[in-house]
């Protein structure tokens, strides 16, 4: 019998995202794939290769319950450690983690469930992305989904409701971080979860994945990250000149109509992570669980970037051209080159019909282009990166993408529901307006715009 997951619709990475911290990271920065009462990776998922003497590895108790004899012979289920006669096992006391943890005379039997792996400098383990390559911070909502539901005759707008929703059949729910499970091959059950808040009074929803089972947009809704929606959303202005969203149920919903190779193509990364019928966290891959609205080193290098001095000009050259020009070989060129005999104006506009790559080329055929001026790289960027979409356009971050269930939690306005006399969350009392701004990636005027592109560019690249 195999399992499925839940993925995210929209990029296809599955919700049962782990993490793995380091020995100075709190506890609060590991979390295990389905969380629970016991959100870290323990030793039942942590995979193979690990050792306190070779990668720096070890568990910390979490949790023990004594174990008689009897139960301990169920070996598979336990590790034995050796505390030390008459000592007994200590909460957040640390453990090695060695080849031999079996059942020894005088060994104490752990749960392994009991004990979390605690990543040292060269983890191997797979069960979880690694605290040395990538920050808890960076992985912030990677567990957080939202989806679409149907419109009411009855709608009436609320404050934080965005343009498409007003325009649209569908409007959005609130979001929610609780794990949602595997299952079983054969049980297409929808999963119920909680919307944090209850927007329009939608407080409670179904889940299922449209891949493989049958969705319809009037009784459960599809899963997909509010940074990926947001993301989605920067595409389709980009792409259609407006964000489409109210095909986006209709086409989850005849997904099956349509071939595989169709809508199936997540890239290589979320292929290789698909271990059997589980997510493996592999190394290398942690640009899959990163925010992209939250990217701290991104905003760094822009303020780098927009540090210009008075002399600043956009019709300046990028590179030092004394040092290329003692890269150069000497000797007199073996045909001429007739790009010398164009006015500046003329080469530029050569210059903007051609893409990074044939710039390269002519660069290397043509001297007179080795030199470039500052104000091409705007163009360059704008599209050859259009992910980058701060360069580009004006709108605001996309709320949903820049909180968590947790966030609206501990912001959250509650109301006594008349059905079942529990307290729901019907708003939240964040300033959507000044936490954006903390969002917000620096902007300064067109000029220091194309000077930042340039700056990018040659920091990107490392190339005179």
């Amino acid at each position: 019998m195999g399992y499925t997951e839940y993925v995210c619709v929209l990029c296809g990475v599955s919700f049962n995202i782990a993490r793995i911290r380091t020995p100075d990271e709190p506890p609060n920065c590991a979390w295990a794939h389905i969380g629970g009462s016991q959100d870290w990776v323990d030793a039942w998922c942590d995979g193979k290769g690990c050792s306190t003497e070779n990668t720096g590895c070890f568990y910390l108790l979490r949790q023990y319950d004594e174990v008689d004899n009897a139960e301990a012979s169920r070996t598979e289920t336990y590790l034995f450690f050796d505390f030390g006669e008459g000592k007994p096992p200590v909460l957040g006391q640390q453990l090695p983690i060695t080849r031999d943890m079996g059942r020894r005379h005088g060994r104490i039997a752990i749960d392994k469930c009991d004990v979390e792996h605690v990543g040292g400098p060269h983890c191997q383990a797979y069960g979880g992305y690694l605290g040395h390559r990538i920050s808890a911070p960076e992985m912030r909502g990677c567990r957080t989904f939202q989806s679409l539901v149907p419109r009411l005759d009855s709608h009436i707008q609320e404050p934080d409701d965005l343009d498409i929703e007003r325009r649209s059949k569908v409007i959005l729910t609130g979001i929610d971080d609780a794990s949602l499970p595997e299952r079983d091959d054969s049980n297409h059950t929808p999963t119920p979860v909680d919307w944090l808040p209850a927007r329009h009074a939608v407080s409670n929803g179904r889940i299922v994945n449209p891949f493989v089972d049958d969705y319809n947009i009037s009784d459960a809704e599809f899963a997909f990250h509010p940074w990926c929606f947001g993301t989605y959303m920067q595409l389709s202005r980009l792409r259609l000149g407006y964000i489409e969203v109210d095909r986006l149920p209709s086409f989850f919903q005849n997904i099956g109509r349509y071939p595989r190779d169709f809508y199936y193509s997540p890239g290589s990364d979320v292929e290789e992570a698909w271990f059997v019928d589980m997510w493996s966290c592999n190394a290398g891959s942690e640009w899959l669980a990163a925010n992209p609205y939250h990217v701290p080193k991104l905003r760094e290098l822009l303020d780098r970037a927009m540090t210009t001095d008075a002399s600043f000009n956009l019709q300046a050259g990028v590179f030092n051209f004394q040092a290329a020009l003692r890269n150069t070989v000497n000797g007199p060129a073996v045909t001429p080159d007739n790009f010398c005999r164009l006015p500046q104006e003329i080469r530029n506009m050569i210059l903007s019909y051609l893409n990074s790559r044939d710039i390269a080329t002519l660069r290397l055929v043509s001297r007179t282009f080795y030199q470039l001026p500052v104000f091409l790289w705007y163009r360059l960027l704008k599209e050859e990166m259009p992910w980058l979409w701060e360069i580009w356009s004006d709108e605001s971050p996309y709320f949903w993408a820049t909180v968590t269930g947790e966030d609206i939690k501990n912001n959250g306005h509650r109301v006594l529901d008349s059905h079942t006399s529990h307290p729901t969350i019907v708003s939240h009392t964040i300033d959507v307006q000044e936490h954006l701004s903390q969002w917000t990636l620096p902007k300064p005027p067109m000029d220091g715009q194309i000077g930042i592109c340039c700056t990018l560019i040659s920091s990107a690249t490392g190339r005179n």
